[in-house]
């Protein structure tokens, strides 16, 4: 991780979502440009919303990633419903739940030379994605009985910065540094806490496409994508949906988006991609609501997790 740590912006640590309680969902959200702020301003105040980035495209609009308590995905449709009657004429709501453990890729920086020139055979990455299949992973159970505030406090500290000092994070949570490298222990051979992201300067590296593929396909041909996913030595992640996947780049030269587009044509039925602007994408902090979670775990009424939002919107525009 050296190298990277040296060229990133900042480090974020990878959670398992469905370990903590939490359902993952991706949504695209279609939207006339004057009303992208709001859009914006909607996710920013949906205590669930993990990521955004704005779309260009199939699809004129939003990305959005969600992790909701297990069982509310049904509010999570409301609110989006809400969102779709908010915005008016011309906006479109899809929810796709992700069915399967998501797979994650970071960027292999041992591919990078002297010259900032990326040497990756894609012609090599081709075959090897058509020849294979790589099946998809059951969402992990979930362990949050397990779990208590101190765990959820740890875990934030992380997605906001995973290079900071341990002493600080025991310190601002309240436990001693012992303790805190027992909970981190327990955290990783759980599968809890699965690994990092990074942040950098893309002009820098060369990784100025930021790009999602959504997919119609069977589930064998999205394991022969979620094969090829594996073997991409570029930042991304593949989230099996119902009737096909998202494949989401949001780190790749520029010149290389005919190769892998090629390849989606030929796994899927059908594939379309979303041109995204990295400089307007948002991730949020996990547990990024101080209220989120408490004594009975997450909060999950409609109240707070459609209702407020929506009145605030609404609020707003008064």
């Amino acid at each position: 991780m050296a190298r990277e740590v040296l060229l990133a912006d900042f480090v974020k640590a990878q959670i398992s979502y469905t370990r903590v309680g939490l359902e993952p969902a991706a949504c695209l959200i279609a939207s006339e440009p004057s009303r992208w702020s709001v859009v914006e301003r909607a996710l920013d105040l949906h205590p669930y919303t993990r990521y955004r980035v704005r779309c260009k495209g199939a699809l004129s609009g939003h990305l959005a990633l969600f992790a909701v308590p297990y069982g509310t995905l049904h509010l999570l449709q409301s609110f989006l419903e809400g969102l779709q009657a908010f915005l008016g004429s011309g906006a479109e709501v899809q929810l796709h739940p992700v069915i399967a453990d998501p797979g994650y890729r970071e960027t292999d920086f041992g591919l990078l030379g002297k010259d900032m020139q990326w040497s990756f055979d894609w012609a090599e990455w081709t075959g090897a994605t058509l020849a294979g299949r790589k099946p998809l992973a059951p969402k992990k159970p979930s362990l949050l009985h397990l779990l208590d505030r101190r765990d959820i406090r740890i875990l934030r500290e992380l997605s906001i910065d995973f290079r900071q000092e341990r002493t600080r994070i025991a310190e601002a949570i309240g436990i001693a540094p012992y303790a805190l490298s027992k909970r981190l222990r327990f955290l990783r051979e759980k599968d809890i806490l699965t690994g990092y992201r990074i942040a950098f300067n893309r002009s820098l590296v060369g990784l100025l496409s930021n790009v999602v593929f959504v997919c119609r396909s069977s589930v064998a041909a999205t394991e022969v994508a979620a094969n090829g996913a594996a073997l991409l030595p570029f930042q991304s992640a593949l989230y099996p949906i119902e009737g096909g996947f998202i494949l989401h780049l949001d780190q790749l030269p520029s010149k290389d988006y005919p190769r892998i587009s090629s390849v989606m044509q030929k796994i899927a039925t059908r594939a379309t991609s979303l041109w995204c602007d990295y400089t307007s994408s948002w991730r949020y902090y996990f547990d990024n609501e101080p209220t989120n979670f408490g004594r009975d775990g997450w909060r999950a009424d409609a109240g707070y997790v459609r209702d407020h939002v929506l009145a605030a919107l609404r609020q707003a525009k008064e």
